[in-house]
């Protein structure tokens, strides 16, 4: 059966339906102007659906602005409203495809209000390309399951109604209404992977297996089961480990996972990252947490980090964290000896985190008044004497009794009042500095984010 809008408007609902949605949510499109894009817009129409078109102006081809201006024109044809979102391309470590991607999705997200989902034109030999590519990779199951044909996107979702048409069909549906696209230059080079696949690899692969593709998807649909399948299994033993969110990251009890076997392991972490919204770890850094775990004699000697995440363990907790520079520009301390002054009207931004005060009623306030308030971060040597202890003693002492984690002890913040150590963090109040009944005095509250793990078991 040749594709057409009967078919489209049957896929949308089925996905509509296997959503549980009562009614058709807003649809937005991503329209790049190229074949599958025209195709899935026109159709839409046709099938008597309104799509908000989003075209993404990339600004790494010279034809740029020139695809905009087709595509602006196409939609007035249509009667459809059109928006052109300029993005700028930032590598930060990544493929220009990769990169380009990201601002995509970023740029389509930013027109979208919550419950709207995003059109992709995404079609089967688009699918058994990530297919192969992420086998190229070493992906597991979940990788393998390649694209979902719907997924979350910031508050609403992406739709991919087209993943078991074949491009094929596609271009016998443009030439039978007669359809103008553009094509991206960049398609034509080789350098990237999946134009190599497309060019070199699939049409050998076609001569020699004709309707591969749909064999390929039925894979991807079973990864796609197992893949869920084991990840059921890791929320239900994450909530069993007590898996919650920290002052940084997220954690779980290891004692909740003793014995259990390397695969059930290792998907757990993965689940659990994907929680919290880190990078997946690689089997390599799996194999190194496992080494350490057993080898180790103490928390403070076991790290594994990659990309911009990290994993260490604490009282035995394995903690989850993102490894992150401080924000650019942010008035910091994190490397300051002298300590500023601060306002409690306001907030502050120190070693990226936040120190915020307010006058909500707490056990214990900081007592205000006409003394500055200094805020700093530790230097070493310091003591005070928490609200209700009898004498003073080292900070790093109360910071371990206290059970903060490691690495958030350089960046707690220190309140100084006339010279005085008046309150570390909002851990405590320091003795002669509290607010007593009728006195002006605020409860204090630190959040803490953008925080790279020290190095250091403490100092």
């Amino acid at each position: 059966m040749h594709f057409n809008p009967d078919q489209l408007r049957h896929g949308l609902q089925k996905i509509q339906a296997s959503r549980q949605l009562g009614a058709m949510p807003n649809l937005c499109l991503g329209l790049s102007g190229g074949l599958d894009s025209v195709v899935l817009m026109h159709s839409l129409v046709a099938a008597g659906f309104k799509p908000k078109v989003i075209h993404v102006h990339h600004g790494l081809s010279s034809n740029a602005d020139q695809w905009a201006r087709f595509c602006g024109q196409l939609c007035d044809e249509l009667g459809v409203s059109f928006v052109c979102e300029y993005v700028q391309v930032e590598l930060k470590g990544k493929g220009i495809e990769d990169a380009a991607r990201q601002a995509r999705y970023q740029a389509f997200a930013k027109h979208m209000s919550a419950g709207d989902v995003l059109l992709s034109a995404h079609h089967l030999d688009d699918q058994a390309e990530t297919l192969l590519l992420r086998l190229m990779r070493g992906s597991g199951p979940k990788g393998l399951a390649a694209m979902p044909v719907c997924r979350a996107l910031k508050t609403g979702e992406l739709w991919r109604p087209l993943l078991s048409v074949a491009r094929a069909e596609l271009e016998r549906y443009a030439q039978k209404h007669a359809l103008r696209w553009v094509e991206d230059e960049s398609n034509q080079d080789e350098g990237f992977d999946r134009n190599y696949l497309r060019q070199q690899v699939m049409p050998l692969l076609a001569e020699r297996w004709p309707g591969f593709a749909e064999r390929w998807q039925q894979s991807a649909k079973l990864c796609g089961d197992a893949d869920e399948l084991a990840c059921d299994q890791a929320n239900d033993e994450l909530v069993r480990a007590d898996w919650r969110a920290e002052r940084l990251g997220f954690s779980f009890a290891l004692s909740a996972c003793a014995g259990f076997k390397s695969a059930r392991w290792r998907q757990l972490l993965r689940r659990a990252c994907e929680l919290a919204g880190l990078e997946p770890p690689g089997l390599r850094h799996l194999e190194a947490l496992d080494l350490q775990l057993a080898k180790a004699k103490s928390d403070s000697s076991i790290a594994v980090s990659w990309g911009q995440c990290s994993l260490r363990p604490f009282q035995g907790r394995l903690y989850l964290l993102p490894v992150e520079p401080e924000t650019a520009g942010s008035p910091s301390l994190k490397n300051c000896l002298v300590p500023q002054a601060w306002n409690p009207t306001s907030k502050l931004i120190i070693a990226g985190g936040e120190l915020l005060a307010s006058a909500v009623e707490s056990a214990t306030r900081l007592r205000i008044g006409k003394h500055t308030i200094l805020v700093g971060l530790r230097q070493g040597g310091e003591r005070c004497q928490p609200v209700g202890r009898a004498h003073s003693q080292t900070l790093k002492k109360l910071l371990q009794e206290f059970g903060l984690e490691p690495w958030l002890r350089s960046v707690i913040p220190l309140l100084y009042i006339d010279g005085a150590l008046a309150a570390v963090g909002d851990l405590w109040v320091c003795e002669g500095f509290q607010a007593k009944p009728g006195e002006p005095g605020v409860a204090l509250e630190w959040r803490v984010g953008n925080i790279a793990p020290s190095s250091k078991e403490d100092h």
